[in-house]
């Protein structure tokens, strides 16, 4: 009789911890709200389509300035996000004389089926449209790249793979995908983390193909030996729980870099002026006049 209540309490526990692990690990593969909303197409631009390597296609938006400098900047959203969602931002370049190119992520189609996997495989396909990139503005051009959350970590996968980036603005991304789901379970879901987390690493293979040790943005800085020939900026807000995993990244960094904490300050118009001074700085005093990007 005991053996039937013991498998029962522990056929009890299997099924909670895949059910908490596949709450956890569904709405970061397969976010709704992304597929959801809704963006303006901007006016203008050129429109390419890439091919991954497993068959994904990516819409590339390619935006030219009035005059051409020979330098551009790789716009990558956050994780599922189409390109077009960062367009106030490819703004801001153009106006400083950057062409913007505005990258899809996985994910981000109405029709795409292909989980995000959180930079695992997105700063594969990142190379691949720098590549494009390149080719589209010429071999000659300077080319960073700016990503926002997922999209930093990709950025920074991305610029630790591919030593032909000239410089990388991070904004908000996290140092090591198995840290970022232990701090879901502890502050999110106030529960332990083991042995939660390893039924997770178990599911993120199944449903993403993605092992969990093997994206993490601060090994991958920490095996280029500090990523020191790349300029980086870090941004993070003081209203950020995840702030001390960027500040792990920036210390992680070697060579040029720049840490931007955005103050906590409800005035999102004084706040965005203040984060453009600091971006423009930073491409002025290290991406530019460092690695002679004008």
């Amino acid at each position: 009789m005991w053996i039937i209540a013991f498998l029962l309490v522990f056929a009890i526990m299997i099924c909670y911890l895949v059910s908490v692990s596949y709450g956890v690990c569904r709405p970061l593969f397969y976010p709704r709200a992304a597929k959801r909303e809704k963006y303006a197409m901007p006016p203008g631009g050129k429109v390419f389509e890439c091919v991954t390597s497993d068959g994904c296609k990516l819409k590339v938006r390619v935006f030219y300035t009035a005059r051409r400098q020979g330098r551009a900047v790789i716009l990558v959203p956050d994780g599922g996000r189409p390109g077009t969602s960062l367009y106030r931002q490819a703004e801001w370049f153009l106006h400083r004389g950057y062409d913007a190119v505005l990258a899809d992520q996985r994910g981000c189609g109405r029709k795409e089926r292909r989980p995000v996997t959180l930079g695992y495989r997105e700063h594969r396909d990142l190379r691949l449209i720098f590549t494009l990139a390149r080719r589209i503005l010429g071999e000659e051009c300077r080319i960073g790249t700016y990503g926002v959350g997922v999209g930093a970590v990709t950025a920074l996968l991305h610029a630790c793979l591919d030593e032909r980036v000239d410089f990388v603005v991070a904004d908000s991304p996290w140092s090591d995908l198995r840290e970022r789901l232990r701090r879901i379970l502890i502050e999110d879901l106030q529960m332990p983390p083991y042995p939660v987390l390893w039924v997770i690493e178990w599911m993120s293979r199944i449903l993403a193909g993605v092992p969990v040790k093997e994206v993490s943005p601060l090994g991958a800085i920490r095996r280029r030996g500090g990523l020191v020939a790349t300029p980086v900026m870090f941004i993070a807000s003081e209203t950020d729980r995840g702030k001390e995993m960027v500040r792990e990244l920036y210390e992680a960094k070697q060579g040029e870099k720049v840490f931007y904490l955005c103050p906590n300050t409800e005035e999102t118009k004084d706040h965005s002026i203040q984060y453009g001074f600091q971006m423009e700085a930073f491409l002025r005093e290290t991406a530019e006049d460092k690695r002679a990007v004008v």
